[in-house]
């Protein structure tokens, strides 16, 4: 069949609006592409056009700057490909397809969250040989008895509903949760200020911590202050400077994890080695403080990852899988050091 691809323009958006019906009525997908093309963006949109000129797929390719192993290099993020292979078998191979065209664009590519390994995007990922590694995702119950009675993925069932409930009402919860999550000792005061947005002292951290990390996004002010501009982030600078944060507070409402629960997420960090956790000290205190009932972070680093287990952190399945290409992954192979959170990617979505 003949399919072109070509980036995304205005002409496309009736198309695209056939498209995405064609999505959510055959396939019952939440996905949709935007129907407002955005031609001039560092995310760029492409579609793939039949010969009638109807679109069948799409995927955005947001080309960004990231240091790997003491070089900086430009790397693509490929994000949400869709295709009609989702429900019609004659456009099966269109995914790939799609990759391969990306891989065209940008050889050093990467996908990011993908909702676990065993869904459609990471088994194709696993076939064209990418590399893909787990993300951890790590979390602190602040309130037991609303976290028993909101957390899905554990009330799947009849008979853990009541179990769960009756944990609630008891107390036995708040014991339970008590008992896993270990006393955590103070650490030093520190000061701890809020900001509007980052400045040198951010350029200054970044120049300081970059040669411990294999890969990560170039996290310098002008990144930081394009990513995370807007009230619903609350940029924290610990330390007078050794150390940031970033978190979002959001009040779930029927989430398919979270229920109606208040989860605060660890978005973003960076710090020097020896003020990393005091950085998730400072951000676990501040949230708990604020009342939320879910403290939850993916990080791919081991430090990060080692500093949210000592400040009581529980480990929890992960469906954050961080998906490399072949050029991409032969550049480095030292996977305890990749700097790769919630801010990368598509950012903190649904979150």
């Amino acid at each position: 069949m003949e399919i072109r691809i070509e980036p995304y323009r205005r002409e496309h958006v009736s198309a695209v609006r056939a498209f995405n019906e064609r999505l959510q009525t055959r396939a019952g997908s939440a996905f949709q592409v935007g129907e407002s093309p955005q031609e001039d963006a560092p995310r760029r949109e492409y579609v793939a056009i039949d010969g009638r000129g109807e679109v069948r797929g799409s995927f955005s390719l947001k080309r960004q700057q990231f240091w790997i192993n003491g070089q900086t290099l430009e790397v693509g993020n490929c994000q949400l490909p869709l295709s009609e292979g989702i429900f019609d078998p004659s456009y099966a191979n269109l995914g790939m397809v799609l990759l391969r065209h990306a891989l065209a664009l940008q050889p050093r590519l990467f996908c990011l969250g993908m909702g676990g390994r065993d869904n459609r995007l990471p088994r194709m990922l696993t076939a064209m040989r990418w590399t893909l590694v787990d993300i951890p995702f790590r979390f602190r119950v602040c309130h037991a008895a609303r976290f028993m009675r909101n957390i899905m993925p554990l009330r799947q069932t009849p008979q853990r509903r009541l179990l769960l409930d009756a944990m609630a009402a008891s107390g036995a919860g708040w014991l339970a949760v008590h008992a896993l999550q270990k006393r955590v000792p103070i650490g030093r005061a520190v000061e701890v200020e809020e900001v509007a947005d980052f400045g040198e002292w951010a350029d200054d951290l970044w120049e300081r911590c970059k040669s411990d990390l294999s890969l990560s996004l170039v996290r310098t002010s002008e990144v930081l202050n394009d990513l995370y501009a807007g009230p619903r982030c609350l940029r924290l600078k610990i330390a007078k400077g050794e150390g940031w944060v970033v978190l979002r507070d959001t009040q779930m409402q029927g989430h398919r994890y979270f229920g109606d629960l208040r989860v605060a997420t660890i978005v973003d960090a960076l710090a020097e080695p020896s003020a990393i956790q005091t950085v998730i000290q400072e951000a676990a205190r501040i949230m708990s403080k604020r009342g939320v009932d879910l403290i939850i972070s993916n990080q791919g680093h081991e430090s990060w990852v080692r500093a949210l287990g000592e400040n009581g952190f529980l480990s929890g399945p992960t469906n954050y899988v961080m998906a490399m290409s072949p050029a991409l992954a032969k550049l480095t192979t030292d996977h305890s050091r990749l700097h790769v959170n919630r801010g990368d990617g598509d950012g903190p979505l649904d979150l």
